[in-house]
């Protein structure tokens, strides 16, 4: 082979490697979107099937696994037959259950959370379809959940929730375990207690039941709430210097 021919080969072999590293980074850099305006805000407990994550601003959908992390301003999407279970920083679970897609964001523009760090206990959820079940610990990091016109606020207590929100007929369900929360439904205001669920449909009044105190004995054994071992490792840091704080206290005392 003679040595231009050679030149050639190496040439396009180089533009072939090449190609292919700048496809990767590429390929990386539009899964996580604006990297800037991402933050960690909790981790995947465990996964079921087809459990999906999409970054920021990215067109791609990232698979997820036991352990991944998910952040702000990210949608979270369960397929046919799948389920997600995931903990924030704080401790609290969501469980997605199969077919449902919802996105997580701050409340508040990340630029003001920069220089207020409180204002990242505050993450709002929008519902766009499906059923999740909420177990939400004290002083909750999770805010507020948006469903079509209907936004629903967490009280400051041990909170635990079912929502059922489908898109194609508009009609929502909110069952309360544990708790209370409060409705707001086009500015007008409603309370929800523990043992109650409400329908809510476009084409209906609201309708308020009792919940049978089996589904609650039942919903509340099956919650598995997550101990400190599987918590994420900031949540651990929390609980550690919390204890701390209130220990010494006591002994100044």
């Amino acid at each position: 082979m003679k040595k231009q021919e050679k030149l050639v080969l190496y040439i396009s072999i180089f533009c072939v490697v090449l190609g292919i590293l700048v496809s990767i980074i590429l390929s990386e850099l539009d899964l996580t979107g604006n990297e800037d305006n991402l933050n960690y805000i909790g981790t995947t407990v465990e996964t079921n099937g087809e459990v999906k994550i999409r970054y920021g601003e990215s067109i791609n959908w990232k698979t997820l696994g036991a352990n991944d992390n998910i952040y702000s301003k990210s949608y979270l999407f369960t397929g046919d037959g799948a389920t997600g279970k995931f903990v924030f920083l704080d401790g609290s679970i969501i469980k997605l259950d199969p077919n449902s897609l919802i996105y997580l964001d701050f409340m508040f523009d990340i630029k003001d959370i920069n220089k207020n760090k409180n204002l990242k206990n505050s993450l709002k959820i929008d519902f766009v379809d499906g059923e999740i079940s909420f177990d939400l610990k004290e002083e909750s990091s999770v805010k507020k959940i948006a469903m079509n016109d209907t936004t629903i606020s967490i009280n400051k207590k041990e909170t635990m929730i079912k929502l059922q929100n489908d898109k194609k007929t508009q009609e929502m369900q909110v069952s309360v375990f544990e708790g209370d929360v409060s409705l707001n439904k086009r500015n007008k205001e409603f309370q929800i207690k523990s043992g109650e669920k409400l329908k809510i449909s476009e084409s209906k009044d609201m309708d308020r039941e009792e919940i049978s105190s089996e589904v609650i004995d039942s919903m509340r054994e099956s919650a598995e709430r997550l101990n400190e071992d599987g918590a994420p490792i900031e949540y651990k840091r929390r609980t550690i210097t919390k204890f701390l704080k209130e220990f010494f206290h006591f002994i100044v005392d």
